[in-house]
């Protein structure tokens, strides 16, 4: 009676320690049956940016993945290409806004990890960047943020590729206003000589960032970039909204 009581006992430790240390969505908080916290159903409902503009990732509609948009071709950006394997909406844009804003920083890895399962099929044939340059937020909202979301997504991305980090060789000067309460025109003045960079030898950069909405901030600060003499610039960003 005494064994078998003892082998109840550990069956129900092992049920609770299952359940206290499986996977759970990160979405719809029901158990993950992959190694990590989000299931293949909501994994699969993701919103793929699947048509887009080969140098800004605007969702476009696409017939190859070399065609660029109407404002790429007038305006050529000094970024050469983009990287946004989704569209910001549904539970991409839950992810990130809670990421930023509600401290879920369990988001940021699972962001990552989804953003590198997608990255090599990008780079078949050609050589991967040397570095990856993450967006610096300036030291104000850094203090008030207490992190900044575009290295802590692209950390995973580093470890899978085998890409080292560079956070510090680029930093915000100006604390600019909140790009989201100013017109295309004005977010271009609003970022003007907002970044400086320092010591960047590679010729070869991927610069990170969590999501693009006009691509106001990447263009700065990747002309800065370009001045520094970096030969390449490639964006990466987990998402991209529908604005041009």
């Amino acid at each position: 009676m005494l064994i078998q009581f003892r082998q109840r006992s550990l069956q129900i430790f092992r049920a609770i320690g299952y359940r206290l240390l499986s996977p759970t969505c990160i979405i719809c908080r029901l158990p993950a049956k992959q190694a990590r916290d989000l299931c293949w159903r909501c994994q699969d409902d993701l919103p793929l940016n699947a048509s887009a503009c080969a140098q800004c990732a605007l969702p476009i509609t696409a017939t190859d993945n070399k065609m660029r948009c109407g404002h790429c071709l007038q305006r050529p950006p000094s970024f050469q290409r983009t990287i946004a394997p989704y569209i910001y909406q549904d539970a991409i844009a839950t992810l990130i806004y809670d990421l930023k804003f509600n401290q879920q920083l369990a988001n940021a890895n699972i962001l990552g990890q989804l953003f590198a399962e997608n990255i090599e099929c990008y780079y078949q044939g050609t050589a991967l960047p040397e570095m990856i340059i993450p967006i610096p937020l300036h030291r104000r909202r850094l203090r008030q943020r207490g992190f900044n979301q575009a290295l802590e997504i692209c950390k995973p991305v580093s470890r899978r590729l085998n890409i080292p980090i560079n956070p510090l060789s680029c930093q915000r000067i100006i604390d600019t206003e909140p790009q989201s309460c100013l017109n295309a025109k004005q977010r271009r003045k609003n970022l003007r000589g907002a970044f400086t960079t320092d010591n960047i030898t590679a010729k070869h950069v991927a610069v990170f960032d969590d999501v693009i909405t006009t691509g106001s901030t990447l263009q700065e600060f990747c002309t800065c970039l370009a001045k520094a003499g970096v030969e390449q610039i490639d964006v990466w960003c987990v998402a991209r909204t529908n604005l041009g």
